[in-house]
């Protein structure tokens, strides 16, 4: 199933007449949605009680060395994603990669050499990134890139 935003941008592919905001597809959407019935077989846990009264359990059993997302996540390119605690001073690190990249010796190059200076200038303010911190700094990349080139749902 595809995300929300794409489901409402092809909604909106198929209703070009549709005036509906996000938030009012949204609730028209789920409003209409046929749900499956309550128990599909299914007896309530009551009927269980007995069988389950020396279970003793939380949701992270077993799982205590597995990785998992925390309510702080966002979705990017490469999946899901905790969110980064690195604090900044946002102007400066942005005035240190704007001079870093003010130092590019290309005259002429491919969008690859681009990336690879927009790469050395942020890895050279943001020292010491974790593999995290890149997929969020590509993640807002490509979410730039979408809002100045028309293509964000």
């Amino acid at each position: 199933m595809s995300t929300l935003e794409t489901q409402y941008k092809n909604y909106f592919n198929e209703n070009p007449e549709s005036t509906f905001t996000f938030e009012e597809w949204s609730d028209w959407k789920f409003s209409n949605m046929e749900l499956p019935p309550p128990h599909n077989g299914l007896r309530p846990i009551d009927e269980h009680a007995e069988e389950l009264s020396d279970w003793d359990v939380t949701l992270m059993d077993g799982l205590e060395n597995e990785p998992y997302v925390s309510d702080d996540f966002q979705i990017g390119p490469d999946g899901a994603f905790e969110l980064s605690d690195r604090e900044m001073d946002f102007q400066a690190t942005l005035k240190t990669i704007s001079s870093k990249l003010k130092t590019a010796t290309y005259d002429n190059g491919d969008i690859s050499d681009l990336g690879n200076e927009i790469g050395i200038a942020v890895g050279t303010a943001l020292k010491d990134m974790t593999e995290n911190e890149i997929s969020q700094f590509i993640s807002g990349f490509v979410h730039g890139i979408s809002l100045s080139n028309g293509t964000h749902p």
